[in-house]
């Protein structure tokens, strides 16, 4: 878990070229850089945000995509809160990548420790290219209880909803396991990673 009870351990998972880097920007400091350096291992972003009248640290690491990097991956993935998952829309292999993302964060991450997932279909700014369409997209993110929006860093469509909306359920999931285990009658939420990725739950 994160050092401080107000931060956040939040990693950017998703194939090289997808648009990981330029999401995270794009939140972080509203910028927009047509060319990006392939992040190697990872980056470092920190946003600071007031979630359901709560202060709070969104620590974002911006994960490498090359295969090369891949072995390094749970070293930072570990203490996760959240993962944001991102393919392209005009790439078929990068959504195909995004799934074993996900069974990676299975294995690796302790079921103890629930993890909200979210899914950014991103360069939306590219739907003449579109090779992934959004039924196939969000069929995905229910059936692995994951919340999803169509994001495009570039155009800056959708992508404070990703990021703030990621926010509000962590806030809140502390919240509610806080009552939980001080006995106040709620049940701890349970952990999306742990559900049958052939199940319908949501999490949103």
């Amino acid at each position: 878990m994160a050092s401080k009870s107000n931060d956040y351990k939040v990693v950017i998972l998703g194939a090289s070229g997808v648009g990981k880097t330029c999401l995270g920007l794009r939140f972080v400091k509203d910028q927009f850089v047509s060319y990006t350096a392939s992040t190697i291992g990872a980056s470092f972003l920190v946003k600071e945000l007031v979630c359901n009248n709560q202060k709070m640290t969104m620590q974002i690491w911006d994960t490498a995509g090359q295969e090369r990097f891949r072995s390094m991956a749970p070293l930072y993935y570990r203490g996760a809160v959240a993962a944001i998952l991102v393919f392209s829309i005009t790439d078929e292999a990068s959504f195909e990548k995004l799934k074993e993302w996900v069974r990676e964060l299975k294995v690796n991450h302790p079921v103890d420790e629930p993890m909200v997932l979210a899914i950014a279909c991103n360069k939306v700014d590219l739907s003449e290219q579109r090779v992934v369409s959004w039924e196939a997209a969000s069929q995905y993110a229910e059936s692995i209880g994951a919340l999803i929006y169509e994001t495009s860093a570039k155009s800056n469509t959708g992508v404070n909803n990703l990021f703030t909306d990621v926010a509000r359920k962590l806030v809140s999931n502390k919240i509610r396991n806080t009552e939980a285990q001080s006995g106040s009658g709620l049940t701890a939420l349970p952990d999306p990673l742990a559900a049958d990725t052939s199940g319908r739950r949501k999490c949103c």
